[in-house]
């Protein structure tokens, strides 16, 4: 039993390590609002967007390529980060020189159903 709890503390420090090691962009969340996108079904003007930033981002004034990621209708942007780690692997792959550095933005998308004087919001 004392083997199994030592080989776990291993397993977690390493892990904990191996993704502390790469440069760690920054994750920015927040509410842009459209006058275009108000409408008669009820669904929100203001949208939730969230914004990867490179590691190197605050410190450059380059200009970055952005990635617009539209999510598939049952998973969100905070999703994304909180279930996929979609940052760290931005942050590794940038890291490693898979890609070059790049925003990344994903905005929340909703629909608003009427049916029958009900609203559903998917």
């Amino acid at each position: 039993m004392k083997k199994v709890i030592i080989a776990l503390i291993a397993i977690f420090l390493n892990v904990n390590v191996a993704v502390a090691q790469y440069p760690s962009g920054k994750v920015v969340v927040d509410h842009l609002y459209s006058e275009l996108l108000e409408n008669p079904g009820g669904e929100n003007p203001t949208r939730r967007v969230t914004i990867y930033l490179p590691p190197v981002y605050e410190e450059s004034e380059q200009m970055y390529p952005v990635l617009y990621y539209l999510h598939g209708f049952t998973w969100s942007d905070s999703l994304m980060i909180v279930r996929n780690h979609f940052d760290q692997l931005l942050d590794k792959a940038i890291a490693t020189n898979k890609i070059r550095p790049m925003m990344w933005l994903c905005q929340i998308n909703t629909l608003c159903i009427e049916e029958a004087g009900i609203l559903i919001q998917l």
